[in-house]
């Protein structure tokens, strides 16, 4: 397998690239996009990255040809539990529709490009429509099946997945 050009939005602690290391999937380059200095820190430390700062600052018509991106956008305004404002008026739903805009763009340079989207369960309304942007259906998965948490998450994904 050739190695892959990545770029994670809303990195944390580079969970993507902990996934590929895992799988043996190896990487070429690793871009990473992620506004908390601690969790950069903690990517830093443990691979080379190329940390852009703030999503809503970064010109991805400057990134090369990306094999695959995660978005893991925050999910507050989407949650039942959070702050209920929806995908289009939370101040933090809103930065998923970066990712969109940046999939546009990558898939010009690669129109192969995979995806992996991470999102909380939500509202019907507002799944359909990321369901609808992202011309695939999610998957739900528990946590607890990879690690010692219970939570229910839902992943949109082009790459061939069993449900």
């Amino acid at each position: 397998m050739k190695p892959l050009t990545v770029f994670s939005m809303f990195d944390g602690i580079s969970c993507g690239r902990i996934a590929l290391e895992r799988a043996g999937i190896p990487v070429k380059q690793y871009f990473t996009s992620e506004i908390d200095k601690y969790a950069s820190a903690i990517s830093r430390c443990n691979w080379n990255t190329t940390e852009l700062g703030d999503v809503t600052k970064v010109n991805f018509n400057e990134l090369p040809p990306l094999d695959i991106i995660f978005c893991g956008a925050p999910c507050q305004d989407l949650s039942f539990s959070g702050k209920g404002k929806g995908l289009f008026k939370g101040d933090r739903s809103k930065l998923f529709f970066y990712f969109i805009e940046c999939l546009r763009i990558a898939r010009l340079k690669n129109p192969d490009v995979l995806f992996i989207v991470e999102q909380v369960k939500m509202k019907k309304e507002y799944q359909d429509t990321m369901t609808k942007l992202l011309g695939v259906e999610p998957v739900l998965i528990n946590s607890k099946d990879f690690s010692a948490q219970s939570r229910q998450r839902l992943y949109w994904t082009n790459i061939d997945v069993l449900p």
